[in-house]
């Protein structure tokens, strides 16, 4: 199972007391396989900056197809034994990554002919520590193989996977900007 953190959503800014953002999009490709996967558990890892807080984010959600076999299309919360997962580090000690483990209520379903791509979302808490440089920042990923549980979906033969992709940087900003400019082909 080739799992990869993607470039999208490309590394920008996002304002505390923003909810369901997206902080990193994960393919599951099972398509070097010879039988669709089966993925049971999968935990994400929220690197921070030095000023960053792990607790900053809450509510962390999993978002995406459960079954890529089907012929449906469909983008759903994927619901976990406790509805939300919650981050098991030292919350409020800043500079300290995080963990999140999402244990699939269902197991997802990732067909050996179509790739399935999950989207990790969660709120950033009202207050949270922001900056305007890297030092608030969070950077969410699929880190190592060790933290995606899959099998063979028939056979039930562990799988073996590889991991790619570092996930996009997300600062923590206090309050957004717009930019509004006149376009050089408006009349003035």
């Amino acid at each position: 199972l080739r799992v990869t953190t993607g470039a999208t959503p490309i590394a920008g800014s996002v304002v505390s007391g923003v909810q369901d953002f997206g902080f990193a999009n994960i393919t599951l490709d099972a398509s070097a396989g010879g039988e669709d996967a089966k993925v049971t558990e999968i935990t994400v890892t929220d690197s921070t900056g030095t000023a960053a807080v792990p607790g900053d984010l809450v509510n962390w959600e999993l978002w995406g197809d459960p079954d890529t076999s089907d012929a449906t299309d469909t983008t759903v919360r994927l619901e976990t034994t406790n509805s939300t997962a919650a981050a098991t580090a030292t919350a409020n000690t800043a500079g300290i990554d995080g963990t999140v483990t999402f244990t699939l209520k269902s197991p997802l379903r990732v067909s050996k002919n179509k790739s399935s791509t999950l989207q990790v979302r969660a709120d950033v808490i009202a207050g949270a520590t922001a900056d305007a440089a890297v030092t608030a920042a969070h950077q969410v990923s699929l880190a190592a193989a060790a933290n995606i549980t899959s099998t063979g979906w028939t056979t039930s033969t562990a799988i073996t996977e590889t991991v790619n992709g570092a996930g996009q940087t997300q600062i923590i900003r206090a309050t957004g900007t717009l930019k509004v400019e006149l376009a050089a082909d408006t009349a003035t």
